[in-house]
């Protein structure tokens, strides 16, 4: 065995004694029905109206647990399909229909609700394991991160295989592990939400090389500059995508468009309940009675809800309030959800390219690549390799569908046309043969977007709960969405999912309706056992 394989035996070893009491992080928490005693469905006869604004993720999980227990629901979005920002695009491509997903998305082990709805919706089938991670830097040799095990053991087998390794930072390493095996998501924005990643990187002494290969290419998907998201989500993340559960970095990919796999049988589910889903059917303001509350939505104003669900982004949720309160500016309700809101500002604009070109890319190419420093290039996907309709046409011509992630977009507007050539230069750094063999682009199809939210340093204390509505007076209204805080570690597409059924129980607990369980993250690291 050489010197380097010894000194990374000890290293292994120093880890696992930092780390050997608690091999085993906390199971799941749940949070149980405040009112286990009610009954599950509506009486009969009894009737409630409720209105869910937006068809997201965060609205069809609000949808389904209403609709499941008798009440009147009614979903408004205003695409022409539901889905939010996983629905998928019927484009006219080579002569076929394509159902293009807006972008690329990963299923992980602590989506724990979500996984709730993919059984009672029966679609698991459509969904495979994702077991390579690969990454692809400037400075660094590429890193290939697996699910290897339970924690520790998954962080020691990725640190002991990674050609990027230094033995002389080992003690270091130590040192910050403690720091995520101790994670505390009650403190951990105080503490740290003030900060950029960059500024903590700096003051806790971080090595370089460990903050760019294992701890910078996860915040890429925030949709934030690396340079300006605070600390305390960047922990959030890793405590919810690595270490917050043994099996945290499991991770699941679908196997068809979401369209196809998630949203047609979410819909056909809730219309079986009864459910309405009114598409191309946005929403421009809410609806006040003469008493201050909201009992209405523009698009249906003869309408009155018992209950209404704002599970829109936040950019269209900016919108909906401001208009609201221009229609009602003595509302101090609307006043009050309106000035929280409209201070929360948007992570910069993005872009999903996906095309089809006439060559297969080398077998060894992996088939998802991170690329965290080849901006404004983050990831590139082959479709055809993991996407039914994608994998039939290139089996049909010999082609490829290759789509590119390109977050934090910087470049202004720049038409449609133009983006394979602006983006080019970065590829051929990537993806050299795309050039070297003259692959032809037979056609491209690209999503555009400047909706996420952005998780800066200092946001957080204005950052709104599922709940919040009641706090400024409208106790029928919800909050949902990826955008909101929770008291607990959830992120993307599992916060979107959870604050949809936080927001639903908080119209079955009031019409004493039994809730519905929620299963969560730990909120501590595996330090506390």
């Amino acid at each position: 065995m050489d010197r380097d394989k010894i000194m990374k035996a000890c290293y292994v070893l120093c880890v696992a004694i930092v780390f050997i009491r608690y091999l085993g992080p906390e199971d799941v928490d749940v949070i149980y029905p405040a009112n286990p005693g009610d009954p599950d469905v509506l009486p009969p006869g009894v009737s409630r109206s409720v209105a869910v604004v937006g068809g997201g993720l965060a609205g069809l999980s609000a949808a389904l647990e209403l609709a499941e227990r008798g009440f009147n629901v009614t979903v408004k979005d205003s695409r022409p399909v539901v889905g939010g920002r996983l629905s998928s695009t019927d484009v006219e491509i080579l002569g076929e229909t394509f159902r293009v997903d807006h972008g690329f998305h990963a299923w992980f082990y602590n989506y724990h609700n979500f996984k709730d709805i993919r059984r009672r919706l029966g679609i698991n089938n459509d969904f495979e394991r994702w077991r390579a991670n690969h990454f692809r830097f400037r400075e660094y040799e590429p890193e290939v991160m697996e699910s290897k095990g339970i924690y520790p053991f998954n962080v020691i087998a990725t640190l002991l295989f990674s050609s990027n390794f230094r033995v002389n930072a080992a003690f270091d390493i130590v040192r910050i592990s403690t720091i995520f095996a101790y994670y505390n998501h009650d403190t951990v924005y105080d503490r740290y939400g003030n900060l950029t990643f960059d500024e903590w990187a700096e003051e806790a002494r971080v090595p370089v090389w460990f903050a760019d290969t294992v701890l910078r290419p996860a915040l890429s998907v925030t949709f934030n500059e690396r340079t300006v998201i605070n600390a305390a989500e960047m922990m959030m993340y890793s405590h919810f995508y690595f270490t917050g559960d043994n099996k945290a970095d499991i991770r699941e990919i679908a196997t068809r468009d979401h369209q196809t796999a998630v949203f047609d049988p979410w819909t056909e589910r809730l219309q079986s309940l009864g459910a309405r889903i009114e598409t191309n059917s946005g929403v421009e303001k809410l609806i006040l009675d003469s008493s201050g509350r909201i009992v209405g939505i523009s698009s249906n104003p003869g309408q009155v809800y018992d209950h209404v669900v704002l599970s829109t982004d936040l950019k269209a949720m900016q919108s909906i309030l401001a208009e609201t309160n221009r229609e009602y500016p003595k509302s101090a309700v609307v006043a009050c959800m309106n000035s929280r809101l409209s201070q929360m500002p948007l992570a910069p604009h993005y872009k999903v390219i996906t095309l089809w070109f006439d060559q297969l890319l080398d077998p060894e190419q992996p088939k998802i690549l991170q690329t965290p420093d080849f901006s404004p290039i983050t990831l590139a996907v082959q479709r055809h390799l993991i996407e039914k309709q994608s994998r039939e046409w290139s089996e049909r011509t010999g082609g490829s569908v290759v789509e590119f992630h390109l977050y934090a977009w910087r470049y202004g507007e720049v038409r449609d046309s133009e983006v394979w050539s602006v983006i080019s230069p970065t590829v051929k750094e990537l993806l050299p043969e795309i050039f070297e063999r003259n692959f032809k682009v037979l056609d491209y199809f690209i999503h555009s977007g400047d909706n996420f939210a952005s998780f800066s340093s200092g946001l957080e204390q204005m950052r709104p709960t599922s709940t919040f509505p009641t706090e400024c007076g409208a106790d029928n209204v919800g909050l949902a969405g990826d955008w909101l805080h929770t008291p607990f570690p959830s992120a993307l597409m599992e916060r979107a999912v959870t604050t949809g059924r936080i927001a639903a129980n908080q119209i079955l607990l009031a019409n004493h309706v039994k809730q519905a369980p929620v299963t969560v993250t730990s909120r501590h690291g595996p330090g506390y056992i």
